[in-house]
């Protein structure tokens, strides 16, 4: 018996047409009966192997993915001298781009591991720990112990010293001390705390073992502009006079 036709696709589907189609594509993967040549529609023939294949083709590949994800997680514990960048948000995800044009060895800790950012990581060979970095476990699987540089940039300033703090206490522990230190950048967008913190002493911010050190976006992203300006070639521009539209925190910063 062949399976029941699906209905027309140009008037609505009802729930029962609609389980009758599901039932006749599940029928196409059927392992005995076979649809013949030349007795049944070739378009039947055809889709009895097509449909096995695809499905077999996309089990092997998310198969393979998984793999691969895992393998990169569980080496990601073993590496040496790497950067670990805590949160994929629009900054993290520069800083991963920049890093990774230099060459250098990366992990990054994010809450979401399926996110747009987090698969672009995965597909260019970045490890993508899913976790809360403020977990020591998290920061362990990340390979923290023997990391060179520890980027937080979650998003949150709270979070981002929250983690900061963590990663300071691991490395207090005594079985985990080293003979050089990890270089922890914490990012803080609120600009008083931020400049309050930079003004204060500076040795407040760290310890013998860990460099933590505090960068505002903005900030560094108006240096960065500031200092590639070139004044207009028109001369009806005065020299250092510029028009500013906009007044946000960057703006501010500009």
């Amino acid at each position: 018996i062949s399976p029941p036709p699906c209905p027309n696709p140009i008037r609505p589907f009802t729930w029962l047409e609609g389980l009758h189609c599901l039932i006749a594509s599940i029928g196409l993967l059927r392992l005995y009966d076979l649809f013949q040549p030349g007795v049944d529609p070739w378009q039947l023939v055809v889709a009895q192997i097509a449909v096995p294949g695809i499905a077999l083709l996309s089990a092997a590949q998310l198969f393979l993915s998984g793999v691969r994800k895992n393998f990169r997680t569980a080496l990601a514990r073993r590496k040496s001298g790497h950067s670990i960048v805590c949160g994929i948000g629009d900054v993290g995800m520069q800083i991963i781009q920049n890093l990774r044009a230099a060459h250098h060895s990366i992990v990054a800790v994010d809450l979401l591991g399926d996110s747009p950012y987090a698969a672009t990581c995965e597909k260019a060979g970045v490890p993508v720990l899913q976790g809360d970095a403020k977990n020591p476990h998290v920061l362990l699987a990340a390979g923290i112990r023997r990391a060179q540089t520890a980027i937080v940039c979650t998003g949150s300033d709270s979070e981002n010293m929250d983690i900061a703090l963590q990663i300071d206490a691991i490395h207090a522990q005594p079985r985990y001390l080293k003979s050089g230190r990890i270089q922890v950048l914490a990012e803080l967008r609120n600009d008083w705390m931020h400049k309050r913190l930079i003004a204060s002493d500076k040795r407040s911010l760290g310890s013998g073992h860990v460099d933590l050190r505090l960068f505002n976006s903005f900030n560094a992203a108006a240096r960065m502009l500031t200092k590639h300006l070139h004044l207009p070639p028109s001369p009806e521009f005065e020299a250092r006079t510029f028009v500013l539209v906009g007044f946000g925190a960057y703006g501010r910063e500009i």
